[in-house]
């Protein structure tokens, strides 16, 4: 509360936001993670200084579940070429996944998300990149290179960032220019020509106007044999490649007005990694350890990922007087290409098949190996406007009030394909099977309202009105599978939602150091549409109302920070989507009511000077209040435990069932230091619990899609005298854990299978990093 810290400057706030981030493992895939700073004078931890409501502030003060990391604990996730589905282990009550390799994340918050993987899909988390809302999943693949600042906000967040946040949001703040210079090179290498290089510079140019150039590549070499008969090749799948820049350029001609040009380029050439693999899921049962270094796939090109973006952004902030402050943040940005083709069904019709026993098969409905399936975005782009003013004023009330337009136009072709066939060299090239275009316009008002009632309490409220319009075509090439099954083609949707939405919470210091909150907020995603080999299905805008205590606090003289946050969530008409089965379509409608509830607990520790121990636990227990929609009980669902619909004995119900995430996730992590020579010799470990979920069908509990999983990493390094050289060798996955990061609902082999992607084997690498 700004009673005891005070309210921090732009640029200081930034700065103290790269101190130690909440109590969370570093990622489960990052080589050499979780190298916290333990470093200083003594073992009191450093302030945390967050933007989660549009305003610096400490994050004992804010009241929101909110986790944060920072700059470093963020190189040290993606290095090793990681991506954005690693903040996973990072964050309680946070999961990524993707079932486009490193394309396309959906994220899942306090048990909340959807698995759509059309192009046009859209997801109840928000993802906030540099101050802009990216709307599209394929956008978000934007890597995370030369980061400030990522802080996950959990619960709606529909005040501040709007519709499509009713699980919570992420917020994604790159490295600001500095009047001094200021940069640093961090590499890595590993197995499979495994690299990734993130390098920056930056500093003054004049007086009034500072720079700061970032860039990043990642890569991976093929490492995966295909074994299909007649196409064997060793190392035939499983490298990815991609480039980044990032040019921000800050002018400031006045003390009171700055503007700042933040432009970035994002190729990604290729992506042949989380590749579809039949048979790993035996039905009603565990995941079957096929070798993770064969497949037998016949596709043509197996899997071909691609993506091409470009961004601009002019963020203007001017001082009005009297404590008044204007920011303008303009964005503009574009899919220059978007290719993602891949042979979903995860088999070969010759063979092998994998696991052994199971025969070649010849490639009838639900025993299908012969399905190339993707989308090509031709044309894409979105624009986006925030206006907005507040106040610093030193009396108890403050405000932030403010506007916002967005706009999307977004056209997809569809392609449908046959692999080869019968043991011959002949197949047919993915062909068009439909073309979607959709628009996407909104706009909406909010304000919020900060008022120290006193010295130690104050209150919190926010409410937010949007508007959403969208607009939906599909047409589906005649004489195709997906014609005969629209056969009024083309389709056109329009959907037109209101809503008022809005948050009101309190804040009591009971000491400096520790603060307890509640807090009610409401959230709204807009309308949705998906059409994929099937007549378009719409789904109402969902909302929900979320109710939240916590407390937040720090111990024993600062050593011990401890924030534990408790839920209870209704959301009405909550978007659920239907994937796949046994075709490879999607389906989107709403479930009448679904509630949730649970606990965040977040701690850091900070024993001794160069020791710091982390411990991340979150529960979700998620329900689904449903007596009348039922779904298709296609792959057997009926034999395994599924409730026939007393409507049409064909379909299950799914009252009862839980939402795509998963109950309990944890993490935990130590770092341990060691003065040696003129710098510090260093071990790290550290490990995430992931529980079970079901994330493919919203029935009752009647797969093992998701077993429960616990993975750990370890490294040693050095940090040289001034922190400017770190050398660290790392080992991935220790125990070589064998799990699947994503499933598709997609069955085979007379629906005894199901296919998903698994986790690379243990890994090894060695980083150096260079500060300047």
């Amino acid at each position: 509360m700004s009673a005891h810290r005070g309210k921090p400057g732009f640029r200081q706030a930034l700065l103290n936001g790269a101190g130690l981030a909440l109590p969370m493992v570093v990622g489960i895939a990052n080589p050499a993670s979780a190298q916290e700073e333990a470093r200083g004078p003594g073992s009191r931890l450093e302030e945390i200084v967050v933007t989660a409501q549009k305003r610096p502030e400490n994050i004992l003060d804010v009241p929101i579940s909110v986790s944060a990391l920072d700059n470093e604990k963020v190189g040290n996730m993606m290095a090793g070429g990681q991506d954005i589905n690693s903040l996973a282990a990072q964050v309680p009550g946070f999961v990524s996944s993707s079932s486009n390799g490193r394309l396309a994340p959906r994220f899942f918050v306090r048990g909340a998300g959807n698995t759509a993987f059309d192009a046009n899909a859209s997801q109840p988390v928000s993802m906030i990149y540099d101050d802009v809302v990216l709307e599209n999943v394929s956008i978000r693949s934007f890597p995370l290179f030369d980061i400030q600042s990522v802080e996950l906000l959990r619960g709606p967040q529909g005040t501040l960032f709007g519709r499509n946040a009713t699980a919570g949001a992420i917020k994604i703040d790159s490295a600001a220019p500095t009047d001094y210079t200021t940069g640093h090179v961090d590499v890595s290498w590993g197995q499979w020509q495994t690299r990734s290089i993130d390098a920056a510079v930056g500093g003054k140019l004049t007086d009034t106007l500072n720079a700061r150039v970032s860039f990043y590549h990642a890569g991976r070499a093929d490492w995966i044999d295909n074994i299909a008969t007649g196409l064997e090749k060793e190392n035939a799948i499983g490298s990815y490649g991609e480039v980044a820049a990032r040019l921000k350029l800050e002018w400031k001609p006045a003390p009171e007005t700055s503007v700042l040009l933040n432009a970035g380029y994002h190729n990604m050439y290729d992506d042949t990694g989380g590749i579809f693999r039949a048979g790993q899921f035996a039905v009603g049962g565990d995941i079957i350890k096929i070798p993770r270094d064969k497949v037998a796939l016949d596709g043509i090109n197996f899997v071909e990922r691609s993506i091409e973006q470009f961004y601009t952004t002019a963020t203007v902030r001017q001082g009005l007087g009297s404590g008044l402050d204007l920011t303008s943040i303009t964005s503009y940005r574009k899919l220059l290409g978007n290719r993602n083709i891949g042979d979903v069904d995860g088999g070969s019709m010759q063979g092998p098949i994998y696991p052994g026993n199971i025969p070649s098969l010849s490639g009838s409905l639900g025993e299908n190996w012969s399905l190339i399936t993707g989308d090509n975005v031709t044309d894409h782009y979105q624009l986006t406007e925030e206006a907005r003013i507040s106040s610093d004023w030193a009396g108890p009330f403050n405000f932030l009030v403010g506007g916002y337009f967005f706009r999307e136009n977004l056209t997809v072709d569809q392609v449908n394909g046959t692999t080869f066939s019968n043991f011959s060299t002949v197949a047919v090239a993915p062909a068009p099977l439909a073309t979607q275009r959709q628009k996407t316009s909104s706009w909406a008002l909010f304000t919020s309202l900060d008022y120290d009632v006193s010295s130690d309490t104050s209150l919190k409220f926010g409410l937010r009105y949007s508007k959403d319009t969208k607009n939906h075509y599909v047409r589906y090439e005649p004489g195709t599978s997906a014609a005969d099954a629209a056969p009024d083609s083309p389709y056109y949707t329009h959907t037109s939602d209101d809503a008022l939405t809005g948050d009101l919470s309190i804040v009591h210091s009971f000491t400096p150091d520790m603060n307890v909150y509640a807090r009610v907020a409401t959230g709204y995603k807009e309308s949705a549409v998906l059409a994929r080999e099937n007549i378009p299905t719409v789904a109402a805008p969902e909302r929900i109302w979320n109710y939240e205590v916590g407390v937040k606090s720090e111990l024993l003289d600062g050593m011990l920070r401890f924030n534990l946050s408790a839920f209870y969530y209704t959301y009405d008409n909550y978007q659920a989507v239907l994937t796949g089965g046994e075709a490879n379509n999607l389906r989107i409608f709403n479930i009448d009511r679904a509630t949730g509830k649970g606990f965040e607990l977040e701690t850091e520790f900070a024993p001794a000077e160069r020791v710091r121990v982390n411990l991340g636990v979150a529960y979700s227990d998620t329900k689904i209040d449903d007596t009348t929609t039922c779904v298709s009980a296609g792959g057997g669902l009926l034999d395994r435990g599924g409730t026939a619909c007393p409507s049409n004995p064909a379909q299950v119900m799914i009252d009862g069932g839980s939402l795509p995430g998963p109950r309990w996730t944890a993490n935990g992590s130590l770092y341990a230091g060691q003065p040696v020579g003129n710098g510090e010799a260093y071990f790290q470990t550290n490990w995430a619990y992931k529980g079970r979920a079901y994330p493919l069908i919203p029935v009752p509990p009647v797969e093992n899609f998701d077993a429960p999983w616990l993975r750990g990493n370890a490294s040693i390094g050095y940090r040289f005298e001034d922190d400017r050289f770190d050398v660290s060798f790392f080992v991935n996955n220790i125990t070589n854990l064998y799990y699947a990061p994503s499933a598709l609902n997609f069955f085979n082999y007379r629906n005894q299978t199901l296919t998903a992607q698994v986790s690379d084997p243990r890994t090894w690498g060695l980083r150096l990093r260079h500060n300047f």
